[in-house]
Order: structure tokens, then C-alpha cells, then sequence
């Protein structure tokens, strides 16, 4: 498919593709559903959220959850298609066995939209998100009809029964996941603490080592949520899923520098975050469609930034 522009010119609300965010709900919108629908928006992505559960946190942990029904799963999601035309779904935290099989289920019959996986089993600070007897599910019903799973090196041991502990093990459970029927993994290692984070990407054919400098940063709430909707946000604008995996890489690392610290917790990653001094406020007198359409400039610009 070729790569569509996202073209200020052509910005009739109308024509915006709509992607899905199904996951967890965070209180503080630093991460799960509330996060991916801003992102989306950044985007010029029409975003909708199915809720799977809702949890108790603060940026700096979580405190406990209250997974949803899965019969109210259901209901979201047939209420969601059943009028609504997605062009790319994102899923995150499911919670439970009952709730991954619904959500499947559902899929199955919504089948040919891009999907990225996110398998969100605990959180950045290593609280538990998930039920023991998920995984397994996890591994026969959604990593099948992922077109990208991005667990970070814990999720992917969790998944692979494998020690991930550098690169060698990382292509190694990129490989794993991928002849398990997703068209393409991208193992993350930020959540490591080396001077270099390495991110490997496998399609089936090729193997790509992601390279980079650690931030000089400390721990941002949110930059695994941001990772994988950034991606869905572009696979909905029909950019190749190689383009769409390097330009969230490139806008992670920008939420990273500019996050935002609310009170005393962790900072939270934000795209498209109007810095002072920016140029980005709005000027006395000018309209409304002139400042989306500066906002929108600056946060294609960044899509086109280099590393």
C-alpha cells in the first residue's frame, strides 16, 4: 500500500480516518485508552476507546483495577463497529482470559483491519495487569491477527517462555512471535537500563536493530502506550508499517524530552505538547483554523525530523 500524506489542505473533517484504542482505562491519562486517543488526535486520527478495565493509579504506579465484564466488552465493541469504520485498531490491556477470547471473537468477524498489539501484562513499575491464563489465549487468538505485537523485553519473556536480555535474545522472541502468526514484532528495550536502548524489528524477511543513545531523561509515564498507537495512528493513514514503526520510534523520543510533570509523580509522555517559546500559543486575533492549522504544521514537522 502506498504511503497516504496527511495534508493540511485536505482537512475536511470527513475524510479523517477513525482508528480504536481497546484497553485500560487510566485515571491520571497518562497511559491506556485516554493516552491513545490523544495521540490519535495529534495525529489527525478520529479516535473511539473500548474500555476493558478500569484502573486505580497515578503516574508513578498502579494501585489496583477492576476488570470490565466481558459481555460489556462485547456490547462496546458491536456498538463501536456497527457504525463506525476504523482504518487501524490498537489493543492494550485486556485483563483476563474471558475478555481476550471476547475481543477475538468480535475481530474474527471485523477481519482486514490493521491491528497492533500491545500486550500490556504489567505495568512500567511492575505491578500485575493481567491474569495468569492470559497469556496463553493472548498467543492463540490476538497475536494471529496482529499486524505488529510491541511487548517490551518482560513482556516478551512472559509470551516466548524465553530469558530476553540483550539483542540476541530480543531477535529471538521477535522471530518467536512472529511464527506465531503476527505479520511483524518489535521488541522494545527501553524498560532495560544500558547506555543504549535497542529496539529490534522483524517482518518475516528482515531483521532491523534499532540503536540509540539512552535519553538523559528519567522514567516517563506512558512512552509503551505511545509507542503502539503512534503506529496504529499511522497504519489508519495507510503509511507502510515500516514507516509507521521508525516515525513512532522518532515522536517517543520526543515525548520523552518535552513530558509533562503534573504535581509530584512521574512525568508523562505527550505528543504534540506546546512548549513555551515555541511559537505554538495562540496570537491575539488569530483564528481558530489557523491555529490547528499551525499546531497541525508542527506536529508533521516532527514526523519528518531526523533521529
Amino acid at each position: 500500500m502506498q504511503d497516504t500524506d496527511m495534508s493540511i489542505s485536505d482537512k475536511q473533517d470527513t475524510n479523517l480516518p477513525a482508528a480504536l484504542s481497546v484497553g485500560g482505562l487510566d485515571p491520571s491519562g497518562g497511559a491506556g485508552v485516554l493516552a491513545d486517543v490523544v495521540t490519535f488526535r495529534a495525529m489527525r486520527v478520529m479516535a473511539a476507546a473500548a474500555v476493558t478495565s478500569i484502573t486505580i493509579q497515578n503516574p508513578s504506579g498502579v494501585l489496583g483495577r477492576k476488570d470490565l465484564e466481558p459481555d460489556i466488552i462485547r456490547q462496546q465493541l458491536l456498538a463501536l463497529f456497527s457504525e463506525m469504520d476504523f482504518k487501524a485498531v490498537k489493543i492494550g490491556m485486556i485483563g483476563t482470559r474471558r475478555a481476550a477470547e471476547v475481543v477475538a471473537e468480535v475481530f474474527k468477524g471485523e477481519g482486514g483491519i490493521p491491528l497492533v498489539l500491545d500486550p500490556v501484562l504489567r505495568s512500567g513499575t511492575g505491578q500485575s495487569l493481567s491474569n495468569s491464563d492470559l497469556v496463553s489465549v493472548m498467543i492463540d487468538s490476538l497475536v494471529p491477527m496482529a499486524t505488529l505485537v510491541t511487548p517490551n523485553i518482560n513482556e516478551a519473556e512472559e509470551l516466548c517462555g524465553i530469558e530476553v536480555k540483550g539483542p540476541d535474545s530480543m531477535e529471538t522472541a521477535a522471530r518467536m512471535i512472529v511464527g506465531m502468526g503476527a505479520r511483524a514484532a518489535l521488541v522494545t528495550g527501553g524498560i532495560d537500563r544500558p547506555k543504549r536502548v535497542v529496539d529490534v524489528f522483524y517482518d518475516g524477511e528482515v531483521i532491523e536493530y534499532f540503536s540509540e543513545l539512552r535519553l538523559p531523561v528519567e522514567r516517563v509515564h506512558g512512552t509503551g502506550c505511545m509507542l503502539s498507537s503512534v503506529v496504529a495512528g499511522g497504519l489508519a493513514w495507510g503509511w507502510s508499517l515500516e514507516r509507521a514503526v521508525t516515525e513512532a520510534r522518532k515522536l517517543v523520543r520526543k515525548s520523552m524530552v518535552e513530558a509533562v510533570r503534573v504535581g509530584d509523580g512521574d512525568p508523562v509522555a505527550y505528543l504534540g505538547n506546546p512548549v513555551p517559546g515555541a511559537g505554538l500559543e495562540m496570537d491575539a486575533g488569530e483564528e481558530m483554523g489557523e491555529y490547528r492549522e499551525k499546531l497541525w504544521a508542527w506536529t508533521t514537522n516532527l514526523m519528518s525530523e531526523e533521529k
